[in-house]
């Protein structure tokens, strides 16, 4: 072999490599963008392509497939499962198109597969054609389908997987015997490539249907949730105007008392009267940031708290003018302190503390809320980068909290980090905030 036709097969085989990370990456959440673990994959799985150049290796060179799984372990945070599903069908389309493709030059040219192989025009052909053909199934077949965040259950993925391995070891066999040519090229093998990849090819369609009626249910789950917190808040600002209204009421006539008793001469009474209906008012905590709904709902915590036992901390901040709309912004802040007081309560050990900081902030261009609680390690379920919901109770309903609030930063073209440093749970929320004309001054003098 001499070093140009080495480096023309080596070339084609970068190239099969590059086209296959691009089709992975296109069907498969990428949570890490790193460019170094995609240059790590292309040139493993060229190398290890290369190696059938210089040595007569008995298996089969699909085994490229691991390759793909480890960088796909290395890349996402999805399951395994969903990961070797899209493998499979990655590695379907490729020995079907090479099949299909070496049939069709055998059938055009009545070449011998011993041929195809031989250094030469022919070859050349063969190779370049079939690649680019690979070429367009990936793109055609990455428009078409789209990533999947919503997974099925695990008994359906692996349905699904189970599906394309069996395709694949029957088009794998199915090329072994045109190799070896055990069965002649005619219609019959196309007939036979096109039934097995067509099964592949409904399999990933069933699938996309199935996670859409998934996504759909879990917005629905979504939206619900959402306005079960709208009602909520609703009453609870129905019950702040009508204790209101009873204050005001009561303050009407703790005024006619202690007039009363300072029309009597009656100092010292009035005095002891007055200090006892002030330590009344101061006793219970009333918050005042400028938006009613987030009062209220802050009210409604606090009890929620207290019931628990647990310490409420809020740094007081003016929420006039809300980086986002006030039922979102409310769908945040209620989300954030359900898990926070849920979590407490799984708190077994007394001696540990029970509290909640909620705060905001603004820094610049960006609203942040920040939320910390305290928490059980072991009570903490987390797959990777996601946190999963250890709520026993119901279950089939919660789960929602988090990606609410993720749906709702993801919109407002923001973002949500979640971490566990020792025992607490800290949850922050970065909005964007653009500063108006005002505040942009503002902040100059300031500084």
């Amino acid at each position: 072999m001499t070093s140009g036709w080495m480096l023309f097969e080596i070339s084609i085989n970068l190239y099969q490599s590059i086209i296959c990370v691009y089709f992975l990456k296109k069907c498969v959440p990428v949570e890490n963008t790193v460019k170094i673990a995609d240059c790590l994959c292309v040139a493993a799985c060229t190398a290890f392509l290369t190696l059938y150049l210089f040595f007569d290796i008995a298996v089969t060179d699909s085994i490229n497939a691991i390759i793909f799984f480890v960088y796909l372990r290395c890349v996402s945070d999805k399951r395994w499962y969903v990961l070797a599903l899209w493998v499979m069908v990655k590695e379907v389309i490729v020995v079907a198109t090479v099949g299909l493709m070496m049939a069709a030059c055998q059938a055009l040219t009545s070449a011998t597969h011993e041929m195809l192989m031989e250094a030469g025009a022919l070859r050349v052909i063969f190779v370049i054609s079939t690649n680019l053909v690979l070429f367009l199934v990936f793109f055609v077949f990455s428009r078409i389908m789209r990533k999947v965040d919503y997974p099925l259950a695990v008994p359906a993925l692996i349905y699904f997987l189970g599906t394309n391995i069996a395709v694949f070891f029957s088009i794998e066999m199915l090329f072994s015997m045109q190799v070896s040519a055990l069965w002649n090229t005619d219609w019959h093998i196309f007939a036979a490539y096109g039934a097995m990849i067509s099964c592949s090819i409904l399999s990933v369609l069933l699938y996309h249907t199935m996670t859409d009626v998934v996504q759909r249910e879990n917005q629905s789950q979504i939206a619900l949730k959402h306005a079960q917190m709208t009602r909520q808040h609703q009453q609870t600002l129905t019950d702040i105007y009508q204790d209101t209204i009873a204050r005001q009421h009561d303050l009407k006539h703790q005024l006619q008392a202690i007039e009363q008793l300072v029309a009597q001469g009656n100092s010292e009474a009035a005095k002891k009267y007055l200090a006892e209906y002030k330590n009344k008012i101061e006793g219970s905590e009333v918050y005042v940031t400028g938006s009613v709904a987030v009062d209220a709902l802050l009210t409604a915590k606090l009890l929620a708290c207290k019931q628990s036992h647990i310490e409420f901390f809020f740094e007081q901040y003016p929420l006039s003018d809300l980086p986002i709309n006030e039922v979102d912004f409310c769908t945040i802040v209620g989300n954030l302190l359900d898990n926070a007081i849920e979590g407490i309560r799984r708190i077994s050990d007394p001696s540990q503390p029970r509290q909640i900081h909620l705060k905001f902030c603004r820094m610049w261009d960006t609203f942040i809320i920040r939320c910390e609680n305290s928490m059980a390690k072991e009570t903490i379920r987390r797959y990777s980068t996601k946190f999963i919901t250890s709520k026993q109770h119901d279950a089939a309903v919660h789960g929602f909290g988090i990606r609410s609030i993720e749906m709702i930063a993801k919109n407002a073209d923001g973002f949500c980090t979640f971490e566990t440093p020792g025992d607490t749970f800290v949850a922050t929320i970065t909005l964007p905030y653009p500063l108006r004309e005002g505040d942009a001054q503002c902040i100059n003098l300031q500084k």
